[in-house]
């Protein structure tokens, strides 16, 4: 049985993750394919409140008290490859914390340390994979995944490996590796 839990529009909303208390779900708004609005709705009562800051493929933490997601900014240096940042939004409305330069940020399921990806340079066809406590402190780079193909992703195992797709010659393949 399926319920209806809200009107979606599928141009304006997208990225919708339900926490992991299945109480909430936080997605975010877009208008003309530029992310305005990061919401959390309520599954009992409807009810939805604005993040502090609006983040992109929203990511929530084991407790449900935090989403991790990415957001843009100028980087100083004009380099615009390196204008991602992962940010740690309290779920309830609080400002946000900016965590780190990178994009795609996924937390581990002890709650301490977040994943995320920074470009390399490369040809932009690899990218590095980096670790970080939920603080902000102890960054660490701990990979390096590619040849990837146009449309990527990852995730990353309770166990600290990862799964990414690679592109061999023109052959698609899914790999796994453990991070150090």
């Amino acid at each position: 049985m399926s319920t209806e839990v809200a009107a979606w529009d599928y141009l304006r909303e997208r990225d919708a993750r339900v926490d992991p208390r299945g109480r909430a779900v936080v997605h975010t708004i877009a208008n003309d394919g530029q992310p305005t609005t990061t919401l959390v709705r309520d599954l009992d009562s409807g009810k939805e409140h604005a993040l502090a800051r609006t983040i992109t493929g929203p990511y929530w933490s084991r407790d449900s008290q935090t989403t991790f997601g990415t957001y843009v900014a100028p980087d100083s240096s004009g380099d615009i490859w390196n204008r991602w940042n992962v940010a740690a939004c309290p779920a309830d409305g609080r400002p946000c914390r900016t965590l780190a330069r990178g994009f795609s940020p996924i937390p581990t399921d002890d709650g301490l340390r977040v994943f995320y990806i920074r470009d390399t340079g490369a040809a932009r066809t690899t990218r590095e994979v980096w670790v970080i406590s939920v603080d902000g402190q102890n960054p660490k780079n701990v990979g390096t995944i590619g040849p990837l193909p146009p449309a990527w992703s990852y995730d990353v195992s309770p166990t600290d490996q990862i799964l990414f797709p690679r592109l061999n010659a023109s052959r698609r393949e899914l790999w796994v590796a453990q991070l150090k």
